[in-house]
């Protein structure tokens, strides 16, 4: 056995790997073995199949093939035709799709430690930024109301006939029972979702018995001060069932816990981005099943 194939106690994989969702499980065990064998210095590999194969646990007529996969989605250089026990020189690369995807995974995880830095502020400093959300949500609830009284909208002749609406109380004592909290947040929630829907799609939502119900049910699931927030994020999400039903509040009604987490967090959960994250799980769970396959090799070979 040549010097640059005595067995290594470990092969370090960049993060690169677990993020190609085209490498099946072969040639990801081949690319992950000619990791244990590239030099560190000057980051070349050059084993014989033989010891590919061996190392990895493959047929020797596999690994052609799946060096050959491996070239032409861009992770190997091969240099020489190698057979009759010589070996093929491998310059072990990244291809640029792939490191594109894991700098926007960079990006996006130095944005969440820096989130996570702001969040650790003093007491005042938090006090300062809460006033001043407090602040902005004051004057975006101002432009709603300025915005909502250019316009006249028939929905508006139905807004006193509501029965989850009480009328105004002449007494002068106002009612702070739970059930009167529920209805105001309705009331609320109803009007930031229609101003939502009016600028979206130009034209005012249906609002009838079903629609009522669907506001209502959705107002008991979440804090009501946050509803009439997460039903304007509603309607600005693209999700793309939500668009195909032109953001139904039945539909608001059934994911209000996921959505308000969505709000809460700033975050856009689509289906094409679930499926995404799903790829990248699935892919790791790969790496991990060829290290483990190898390790277990290598100690039964020591």
């Amino acid at each position: 056995m040549r010097d640059d194939e005595q067995v290594h106690p470990f092969a370090i994989v960049p993060v690169e790997v677990m993020m190609d969702n085209r490498l099946t499980l072969e040639t990801m065990r081949v690319l992950v073995t000619l990791f244990s064998f590239r030099n560190k210095v000057t980051g070349l590999a050059f084993p014989r199949r033989e010891a590919i194969a061996e190392r990895c646990g493959m047929h020797p007529s596999n690994i052609s093939d799946a060096t050959k996969k491996l070239v032409e989605l861009g992770w190997l250089v091969k240099d020489g035709l190698g057979g009759y026990g010589k070996a093929t020189k491998y310059t072990i690369c990244i291809p640029e799709k792939v490191a594109e995807l894991a700098q926007v995974y960079k990006e996006k995880s130095e944005a969440r430690k820096s989130k996570k830095v702001a969040e650790s502020t003093t007491v005042a400093q938090s006090a300062t930024v809460a006033e001043q959300a407090t602040t902005t949500v004051a004057q975006s609830a101002t432009h709603m109301v300025a915005q909502s009284a250019t316009r006249i909208r028939r929905t508006d002749q139905l807004t006193d006939k509501l029965t989850d609406i009480p009328l105004p109380d002449k007494s002068g004592v106002q009612d702070h029972s739970p059930e009167s909290e529920l209805q105001a947040a309705c009331k609320a929630t109803w009007k930031s979702y229609s101003d939502a829907y009016f600028n979206r799609y130009h034209v005012d939502p249906i609002r009838n018995a079903a629609v009522n119900t669907a506001i209502k049910s959705f107002c008991k699931k979440i804090p009501h001060q946050e509803a009439p927030h997460v039903a304007s994020f509603f309607v600005s999400h693209n999700d793309k069932y939500y668009v195909q039903k032109t953001h139904h509040p039945s539909l608001m009604n059934k994911d209000a816990e996921g959505l308000r987490t969505q709000w809460a967090t700033n975050t856009v959960m689509t289906a094409s981005k679930a499926t995404q994250l799903d790829r990248t799980a699935g892919n790791a769970d790969a790496v991990r099943e060829a290290i483990a396959m190898m390790s277990r090799r290598n100690h039964a070979a020591n």
